[in-house]
């Protein structure tokens, strides 16, 4: 299971914010984000880890490393939910090269919704 310290930090990253900024939104001290940014170091206190993950927009359970799903989707398949966070995190031509494989399932009237340069190339 990953470390609350590793997730915290992966997260902050990838959102492109500081930890100064998120103890602002979160209402936290910035002692205690820094405290759990160190290895082995999870958080005791459930309102500041609510507060964290509320602002990162991430569940409590992401954080912790219980699912590797950022939010959680009711009613939806865990399968269908590790798709969505892997499409978040691909590059354009990734994405783009996803859209052509799945064309052909998608019916002709949802593909309006498809990106243009997708719907460009058939």
């Amino acid at each position: 299971m990953i470390e609350f310290a590793e997730r915290l930090s992966q997260v902050l990253e990838a959102r492109g914010m500081s930890q100064r900024s998120i103890c602002m939104k979160a209402g936290i001290a910035q002692s205690t984000l820094s405290k759990y940014t160190q290895p082995e170091c999870t958080p005791t206190n459930y309102e500041s880890l609510r507060k964290i993950a509320e602002t990162l927009n991430v569940s409590t359970d992401y954080l912790l490393g219980i699912t590797n799903s950022e939010v959680p989707i009711p009613d939806m398949p865990m399968d269908v939910q590790l798709i969505i966070n892997a499409y978040k995190k691909m590059t354009k031509d990734d994405r783009d090269l996803l859209w052509a494989l799945l064309w052909k399932y998608i019916a002709p009237v949802d593909r309006e919704f498809l990106p243009i340069a997708i719907t460009q190339k058939s």
